[in-house]
């Protein structure tokens, strides 16, 4: 997709969201990083891999624009080889993202079905759940009740 403007961009976005948005600092009527809020307001459980391109006052522009999480920033005149390979480094990094997030969801239905309302049981898959989130490595450790037993 192309836009003219950036209200059509917003349009556009708001009716199907785009792989990957390349987005100049410097527009008509808004600047960058109003288009970045906008598109983080509209989107917002969809983070959306927007690599910034200006060729004016680089470095405001640049902390502005990493402040609003776009994923890369790029100061004109552009390395055409260079452009290329952020971009597809911002859709590899979107795909993974996924991914994890894909994985995160099937881990968290894996333990839709434990059942149990003991408070040991309660206590152990709070924690785990929580755990789940992070990126924390775990190891749990305790007898099951069917070796206690001698089960």
């Amino acid at each position: 997709m192309v836009a003219r403007d950036e209200q059509q961009a917003l349009d556009q976005i708001a009716h199907g969201l785009p792989h990957v948005v390349r987005l100049d600092f410097t527009l008509p009527k808004l600047t960058g990083r109003d288009i970045l809020k906008r598109l983080h307001s509209a989107k917002p459980t969809e983070p959306l891999p927007v690599i910034v391109i200006t060729a004016h006052n680089p470095v405001h522009a640049a902390v502005e624009t990493m402040e609003e999480e776009a994923y890369d920033f790029l100061i004109k005149p552009l390395d055409k080889d260079h452009l290329p390979i952020v971009i597809r480094k911002a859709l590899e990094r979107d795909s993974l993202r996924r991914q994890v997030d894909r994985l995160r969801s099937e881990v968290a239905d894996r333990y839709a079905f434990i059942v149990g309302s003991h408070p040991s049981i309660t206590t152990v898959m709070d924690a785990v759940q929580r755990t789940a989130k992070s990126n924390a490595r775990v190891l749990l450790l305790g007898e099951s009740d069917c070796l206690k037993k001698g089960a």
